[in-house]
């Protein structure tokens, strides 16, 4: 799930705009929206409190780092009366307007709303190294993302088949599908038997399959299988709508070391 951005701003002078803007429209709506008069009282004397301190670190070339210490200490703190704040009172206040919670800077859900994932036309570029002691560190990436490892935007996860042969061994047939699909769980950004999450996933007969959320992951292959061809494919799938997962990658092979 997509995280919304953090609404608190990191910049010493965004904040404080910011604060003084959210503090100001509280006071002047505290009846309005139904707010705790004790707390806004309290809400409010922090935000007087925090401004000669703010005033003297203002100017770079003036402060001191004795200065700084006071401001970093009461800035942490009032950060955190801010977000108690405005979780227990504006969050899910519904006498709050929409754009009310837009204006004091709160990047309210339903202000920027999600777009639905479409259907994915591309496969990944999977790319398998040997690290030794069985290790072998799988990536996958979009081809307009250049070296980097990088997910698909319309995915929630990439399926992975993968089988272990011997050197030399005759490649098996070309993969397809064969339902019904193998559950998954969770482990370490990888996930193996849960089967809700896999739905409409096939197996492919002589590979195993696992989902991982992550483009790049390290795996460790049993000790029994070192020395031996690991062969790999993958698709960008979408949990939510099977319908649209993408297509099969070409198989990469690695010898696991």
């Amino acid at each position: 799930m997509a995280k919304r951005p953090n609404y608190v701003p990191r910049n010493m002078g965004d904040f404080n705009t910011w604060q003084t803007n959210l503090v100001n429209t509280v006071v002047a709506n505290a009846t309005t929206w139904n707010l705790q008069a004790s707390m806004v009282t309290e809400l409010q004397s922090a935000s007087l409190a925090f401004a000669p301190i703010y005033s003297a670190v203002s100017n770079k070339e003036n402060r001191t780092r004795q200065q700084m210490v006071t401001y970093n200490e009461f800035r942490a703190l009032y950060v955190g009366q801010l977000r108690t704040f405005v979780q227990s009172y504006l969050a899910n206040n519904a006498s709050i307007p929409l754009g009310a919670r837009v204006g004091m800077g709160l990047n309210p859900r339903g202000f920027t709303p999600r777009q639905p994932k479409g259907a994915i036309t591309t496969a990944p570029e999977v790319s398998l190294k040997a690290l030794g002691g069985g290790k072998v560190r799988f990536s996958c990436k979009r081809e307009e993302d250049g070296g980097r490892a990088s997910m698909h935007p319309d995915c929630t996860g990439i399926a992975i088949y993968f089988r272990f042969a011997a050197v030399g061994a005759a490649p098996l047939p070309t993969p397809t599908p064969t339902p019904p699909p193998v559950p998954l769980a969770e482990d370490s950004g990888k996930l193996t038997p849960k089967e809700a999450d896999i739905a409409g996933l096939p197996t492919m007969t002589g590979y195993e399959l696992e989902v991982s959320t992550r483009a790049r992951y390290l795996r460790l292959v049993p000790m029994d299988r070192i020395g031996m061809v690991m062969h790999v494919f993958a698709q960008w799938i979408n949990t939510s709508k099977p319908q649209n997962n993408g297509p099969y990658s070409m198989v990469a092979t690695v010898i696991v070391g």
